[in-house]
């Protein structure tokens, strides 16, 4: 019973994002008006409808969802809000809705940053600029930025000793004359240096972008793997929930919003494109690459997207994947190379395709195993005889000193093992 609440809740909430992002007030309306809370909708990481909304530039909804109750200033796990993510995603329509209808500027995420000071890091000037009135209107001072590092004051801070000694200045000015002025800028300058350096500094939006840089090759060789990192966010988490409650049509419709970390990971170190590929999700598996996922990510064994499809026998995304360049002589942490894998799996056609593209079919792991005897062990007679049509050893033995008819008779595939004793014919 608990699940078949579960999975109905996970619907209406998968519905509301789909009216969401196509704008669709109608079924909006009708659903709220059968249960008005639903405009606080989130997933387990807290994520409304109303941040989707803020995300996907969709000012009207944001609007129609305030208007319905929404809650402007709640946050995810990660401590955002539809402020913040409208900043994060550049949508200024959106931003300007939300601060025109209160939305909270100085809520921190957990990260400690406020919306001017996204705002100032993204450079959003827009968007910095309707803080900024939003401010004044409340009589105070946000965030500026200077030079990457940010100086905030507020009515918190009007009495400060900082702004003290300024009025200060101000009177000695006024008895000493020209020359003190002199000295006491100079002095002030000094000293506002001192204070900046004492302020820790955010990175510039150019140095965030270093560290997302789109993975590349250099002189046309294979460019190094890249380890996926666990850095899922509350959106990116709904991500990954769709492709793991086998809702593609509905992780399409997000992907193709643009609003996540195509490449964040699960505890397993796996993406989007992983899970696609080894669920069979072909239409996913385009999208995500079109989109700019990185195919040579590896999860905690070394596995890339292309073993996934491999494990699993969809031949047309293995295909897919070796047209877009994945690389098919990368080896996992056990060794297994994709055709190893394949020949263990049994998949004739997929064998051929990492044949055709040129895998070795002699490749070992460290246990000198190879796509032949892993076919032979498995009693896989078709994989087995194609092997050998390309050129496997049949001598090979493993580190146990098995070979791959010895392997065969053992597991009692007496009919391959003889296969292979007379060279490939049956």
């Amino acid at each position: 019973m608990r699940e078949t609440v579960a999975g109905s809740a996970n619907h209406i909430y998968d519905t509301l994002i789909a009216a969401v992002l196509a704008g669709d007030r109608p079924r909006l309306e009708k659903l709220l008006s059968a249960d008005a809370s639903l405009a606080n909708k989130a997933d387990s990481d807290g994520l409304t409808i109303l941040m989707i909304a803020a995300m996907a530039a969709r000012a009207d909804i944001v609007d129609f969802l305030l208007n319905h109750r929404a809650a402007i200033d709640k946050t995810d796990s990660s401590g955002a809000s539809a402020l913040l993510y409208s900043i994060i995603h550049s949508n200024i329509q959106a931003a300007a809705a939300l601060i025109k209808r209160g939305a909270n500027i100085y809520q921190k995420d957990k990260s400690g940053l406020d919306a001017s000071e996204l705002a100032a890091l993204y450079s959003q000037n827009e968007i910095i600029a309707l803080i900024v009135n939003k401010a004044a209107s409340r009589g105070s001072n946000v965030l500026k930025p200077e030079g990457g590092k940010y100086i905030y004051t507020s009515d918190d801070r009007k009495n400060s000793g900082v702004l003290s000694a300024v009025f200060s200045l101000v009177i000695t000015i006024l008895k000493y004359g020209f020359v003190m002025l002199l000295f006491l800028i100079a002095l002030g300058i000094y000293l506002s240096k001192q204070q900046e350096e004492q302020i820790t500094p955010y990175p510039s939006k150019q140095q965030a972008q270093k560290t997302s840089e789109p993975f590349k090759k250099v002189d046309g060789a294979p460019a190094k793997k890249r380890t996926a990192k666990k850095v899922r966010s509350a959106p990116d988490s709904m991500l990954f929930n769709l492709i793991d409650n086998s809702n593609p049509k509905g992780a399409a419709e997000l992907i193709a919003s643009g609003m996540f970390n195509l490449d964040a990971a699960d505890s397993s170190l796996r993406t989007p494109l992983m899970l696609s590929a080894k669920n069979g999700y072909t239409d996913l598996v385009t999208l995500l690459i079109e989109k700019g996922a990185v195919i040579e990510m590896i999860d905690n064994n070394g596995n890339t997207a292309l073993f996934y499809a491999i494990e699993s026998g969809f031949t047309g995304i293995v295909k897919i994947l070796l047209e877009k360049g994945a690389d098919f002589e990368h080896a996992n942490l056990d060794g297994i190379k994709p055709i190893i894998l394949a020949a263990k799996k049994g998949g004739t056609d997929i064998i051929g395709l990492l044949a055709d593209k040129g895998a070795g079919v002699n490749a070992e792991t460290p246990y000198h195993d190879t796509a032949l005897t892993w076919a032979a062990y498995n009693g896989h007679l078709d994989a087995v005889k194609f092997l050998i049509s390309r050129g496997a050893d049949t001598s090979v033995t493993t580190l146990h000193g098995d070979t791959a008819a010895s392997l065969a008779r053992k597991q009692g595939h007496h009919g391959v093992a003889d296969v292979i004793d007379r060279g490939g014919v049956r």
